[in-house]
Parts: C-alpha cells; sequence; structure tokens
C-alpha cells in the first residue's frame, strides 16, 4: 500500500469513526441529524472502496 492510499484510508477510517459516533450521540440525546448518518454512511462506502481497491492493486502485483 502507497502512502496516498494509507493517507486516504487514514481520513475515511477517522470520518466514519467522528460521523457515525456524532450521530449516535445526538440521537442518545433525542436529536436526530440525518446529515451526520448519511456523511457516516459515505464515509464508510468510501473506506471499504479504498480498501478493496488497495487490496485488489497489493494482490495484482504481487502475482506479476
Amino acid at each position: 500500500m502507497n502512502k496516498k492510499s494509507k493517507g486516504m484510508i487514514s481520513i475515511f477510517l477517522a470520518g466514519t469513526i467522528f460521523f457515525l459516533g456524532s450521530y449516535f450521540g445526538y440521537k442518545s440525546n433525542g436529536v436526530e441529524l440525518l446529515g451526520l448518518l448519511y456523511t457516516g454512511i459515505a464515509s464508510l462506502i468510501g473506506l471499504i472502496v479504498t480498501g478493496a481497491v488497495s487490496l485488489f492493486r497489493k494482490n495484482k502485483s504481487t502475482n506479476m
């Protein structure tokens, strides 16, 4: 995994933790902010896609 991929994964992981944590924190206080949920889900999808692409590229380069 190169430096750029590691940086992207770190950003998406931090975003996922922050936005989903904030959403559930506010929801437990009776306030529902759907924007935080949607942003957390988008960040989670970005994390999954970036991780999958990184693994695919790593496996492709080791097989050659």
